[in-house]
């Protein structure tokens, strides 16, 4: 897997910042993990993964697909209540009446700081979109971490004053559409029909 250092180091390549064998001192690649970070917090703010129903909660709660939890006890000093995330979600239309979440469903909770969770299927769990560190792995880095570095690039470029080449915008580009929630879209029955 590839960590939040190599994804940001590649970037910085990609988008013409940094030459090919150049390594990041510490103060730029803790300057390029802030960016990440608000990388990922804009993904979540235009509504990439998708429209979110706020929740708010008066005891612990078990979060769901597609939720913005405001986890706060205004009556008592503030207190955080546990929120827990689905491991499986009911679900009629299947034959048990569960399922695993929806690939790029996300869940936001909102108290003291504000934690955003996407549902990764090809890890089989929820992957967090916050509180990265410089060696741990890079949210969304499992669906083809060049494909990400590339679309990280196009975010970073033009706060260097750099332009990104025609095939990493290109790559930048279908890498954002496969990630894009289509909860807007209906569900389509498949049915089998037998003559």
């Amino acid at each position: 897997m590839t960590t939040c250092r190599e994804l940001i180091t590649a970037a910085y390549r990609k988008a013409r910042v940094r030459g090919r064998g150049d390594v990041l001192d510490a103060e730029e690649a803790q300057d390029g993990l802030v960016t990440l970070q608000s990388f990922y917090d804009e993904l979540v703010s235009e509504g990439m993964f998708g429209r979110l129903t706020d929740v708010i909660i008066t005891a612990d709660y078990e979060a769901n697909e597609q939720e913005r939890v405001f986890n706060t006890d205004l009556d008592d000093g503030g207190e955080l209540f546990d929120v827990t995330l689905p491991r499986e979600v009911d679900d009629d239309e299947t034959a048990d009446g569960a399922r695993p979440p929806r690939d790029l469903s996300l869940i936001v909770v909102a108290g003291a700081s504000t934690q955003n969770f996407v549902y990764s299927s090809p890890l089989g769990g929820w992957d967090t979109l916050t509180g990265l560190a410089l060696e741990t792995e890079a949210p969304l880095g499992e669906r083809g971490a060049d494909a990400l570095a590339c679309l990280f690039a196009a975010f970073i470029a033009e706060e260097n004053g750099k332009t990104i080449g025609p095939v990493t915008a290109s790559r930048a580009m279908a890498f954002r559409s496969r990630l894009s929630h289509r909860a807007s879209a209906p569900r389509v029955p498949t049915q089998a029909e037998y003559f």
